[in-house]
């Protein structure tokens, strides 16, 4: 049975997927991605990275979902 936290994840992911919006994901084991939802399944979802590479995660090992914010980098 699903979390509270896995329905409203999944929801965002989903959210992202049809917007190409990116996000960055938290996942249970202290990494974390950042990139575009290129495909959904039931399970799992296929991210493509910022670095270009393309990623399955399965829902289940993600911890939270966030807008991703491109950090600027300050001027000398």
């Amino acid at each position: 049975m699903e979390s509270i936290n896995q329905t409203l994840n999944k929801q965002l992911i989903l959210t992202a997927f049809k917007s190409q919006l990116k996000i960055h994901v938290n996942l249970v084991d202290g990494y974390f991605k950042n990139g575009t939802v290129k495909e959904m399944s039931a399970d799992f979802f296929i991210m493509k990275k910022n670095d270009g590479y393309e990623e399955p995660i399965f829902f289940i090992e993600v911890l939270d979902v966030e807008p991703y914010i491109e950090k600027k980098k300050e001027e000398k």
